[in-house]
């Protein structure tokens, strides 16, 4: 099984890991996403920018 995340998305979460000089975090809990290791936070504390596959749907939250 493969997954793919959205260009747009992944190149907002990839510019901030090279601007951050972090690690890219590939997360699984209830959906699978990717966001920057040090990556900037939402006034809520949630990290501002994830990448979601198109197949699971981005929480209706966000």
């Amino acid at each position: 099984m493969s997954i793919r995340f959205n260009g747009t998305d992944l190149r907002s979460v990839l510019s901030e890991t090279v601007a951050n000089q972090c690690r890219v975090i590939l997360v699984k809990d209830q959906r699978v996403y990717l966001l920057a290791e040090r990556g900037g936070r939402r006034p809520d504390g949630c990290q501002k920018l994830i990448a979601y596959p198109p197949r699971w749907c981005r929480p209706a939250n966000l």
